[in-house]
């Protein structure tokens, strides 16, 4: 029994270890750059760090203010802690979510060590390699992204509601729990309310012998979610659903078809349902979950989707295990995953949005884990098995390093800012001289300086307009003109800017061959991604030829 037990903490150390190395490896090269949603998140976090306030100059705000919406900032408070010790860079950015994951697979683990399943240990060292390897959970693991926070406290949160059957005043500490991971992504604000409240439910002949603990555990939910809930008087709470979500008449007047020929109290009802029931229905396509990366670029691997193509046959032999063991309380947890996981991405109108299903992700991982499991029963022979084992590992891992560690580096580096990473390096290294960035073409170009160049928060915070500090969480202007350092992030005046000794950047849209020729511009330097297309051309004017003439005006 003592070898046993010794064996299984080695084991699962060696995939602890495994998952880290996968994780912290290149981290900081790959993806190459950030993604604005990571530049905001960690420039926000060097803020706060320095100054106590976000780059706007609000202090420990509810929701970061980013561009002309809002992120939820519990990713970036806790960023504070690893940029405080290692400076802002990408790395530190995306510690966090190396932990989050981390922290998923030593949940997963130890859900099933507490469990009552037969061979819970072997069981539990599987579903943890399972995720440890899986392609989605690599990949939440190496961006900075609440969501992947958010998973991470939620599933905490799901192992106080397993211990809470045994110790019931675990399912306050549950309830606690949750709450705070509706400050990590909008979507733990569903799933932390449905998954106690159906948790009880199922278990309601436990329940009702502790009522008072039960309310004490969601009346916890309710106080630490409670800051969210006045902030819904504010507009920008919920303008990421407003403008991703269906719900609104507007929507359905639009888009509701053959629907909006029905009165609008029918129609409406039904077209909501529709939507809805298609969402949801699409987490579950193999062809999104096996065969097909998902559709934003910035959001998958090339050539690989969120499982390996082998993974489909245990996930449906997974499925028929699972149920023959339905009454077990860590069973209904994954089937809770299952049912509710989907619901903050169902509500949206983005299909098959990994961000917003990671707990349906997270608990198809563990259902693959059982189906893989009964193929290993069914093999003869250890040494059959060991070659198995070995033959999916290897095929996994070199699936993995070709399509993420060489296809994504180089496709996708385009949309995780590297450009703007070579143009800042080449600012700092000119600093005496003058640069006009186009803000036209590009979300938010002046994040990728800012958190590039490690800009003084204080000196973007008091280019924050008067008054927008006052209306912080109503105001959703798109404030992208921004000074950073020698760095104007702006759109191009021509008449203006050929007449100043000044460089110019901007990609093609913004700076055409024939405009720069037209204004006697000479072209300086073609900044590429990885992948070698230009996506940056840096041209110098030359007012002396253009505008000797009139003194620069």
């Amino acid at each position: 029994m003592k070898s046993k037990k010794v064996l299984t903490i080695v084991l699962f150390a060696l995939i602890l270890g495994a998952a880290s190395f996968i994780r912290l490896y290149k981290l900081g090269q790959v993806p190459a750059g950030v993604y604005t949603d990571e530049a905001s998140l960690g420039y926000n976090a060097y803020s706060i760090l320095l100054t106590g306030k976000d780059e706007f100059g609000k202090s420990w705000p509810i929701y970061f203010r980013a561009f002309s919406t809002f992120q939820d900032s519990l990713y970036g408070y806790f960023s504070i802690i690893p940029i405080y010790f290692l400076g802002l860079s990408i790395f530190s950015t995306r510690l966090v979510s190396v932990i989050s994951g981390l922290i998923v697979i030593m949940v997963t683990f130890l859900l099933f060590y507490y469990s009552d399943l037969k061979n819970k240990l072997c069981l539990g060292l599987l579903s943890s390699l399972m995720v440890a390897l899986a392609p989605w959970a690599i990949y939440q693991s190496r961006v900075a992204v609440g969501s992947n926070l958010g998973l991470a406290i939620t599933a905490v949160g799901i192992l106080f509601l397993i211990l809470s059957l045994k110790k019931r005043w675990f399912f306050a500490v549950a309830c606690a729990i949750f709450g705070i991971a509706s400050y990590a992504y909008a979507g733990q604000r569903i799933t932390g309310i449905l998954f106690p409240a159906v948790f009880v439910f199922i278990n309601r002949k436990i329940f009702l012998k502790s009522k008072k603990l039960v309310a004490t555990g969601f009346a916890l939910l309710v106080i630490v979610m409670l800051p969210q809930f006045t902030a819904l008087q504010h507009v920008g709470s919920l303008i990421r659903y407003q403008t991703q979500g269906y719900t609104q008449e507007s929507t359905f007047l639009k888009y509701g078809g053959s629907l909006d020929k029905l009165p609008v109290f029918l129609g409406w009802p039904l077209y909501i349902a529709r939507q809805f029931t298609s969402q949801y229905l699409s987490d579950f396509s193999p062809r999104s979950l096996f065969f097909e990366p998902e559709p934003q670029l910035f959001r998958s691997i090339p050539d690989l989707s969120v499982f390996y193509i082998w993974m489909i046959i245990p996930f449906f032999i997974g499925f028929a295990q699972l149920w023959e063991e339905k009454s077990k309380p860590l069973i209904q947890i994954i089937f809770l995953l299952l049912i509710i996981g989907p619901i903050p991405e169902a509500v949206t109108g983005d299909p098959f949005y990994t961000l917003r299903m990671l707990p349906l992700l997270w608990g198809m991982t563990l259902m693959i884990a059982f189906g893989l499991k009964s193929i290993f029963d069914a093999v003869k022979f250890n040494y059959r098995k060991i070659l198995l084992a070995a033959f999916l590992l290897l095929i996994s891992g070199f699936n993995f390093y070709v399509c993420y560690f060489i296809f994504l580096k180089y496709e996708r580096s385009v949309y995780f800012g590297y450009p703007f990473q070579v143009l800042a390096q080449m600012t700092e290294e000119n600093k005496n001289q003058p640069f006009v960035l186009d803000s036209e073409t590009f979300d938010a170009p002046y994040i990728w300086m800012a958190f590039y160049k490690k800009y003084d928060p204080v000196k973007l915070q008091a280019q924050t307009p008067l008054g927008l500090l006052n209306h912080y969480y109503d105001d959703l202007t798109y404030y992208k003109y921004k000074v950073i350092g020698n760095v104007d992030v702006r759109k191009v005046s021509w008449g203006v800017d050929q007449c100043k000794d000044e460089y110019i950047v901007g990609d093609i849209q913004a700076i055409s061959s024939a405009q720069a020729e037209a204004h006697d511009f000479t072209l300086v330097k073609e900044i590429k991604d990885l992948n070698n297309n230009t996506v940056l051309w840096v041209y110098h004017t030359n007012p002396q030829l253009k505008c000797s003439g009139n003194n620069g005006i």
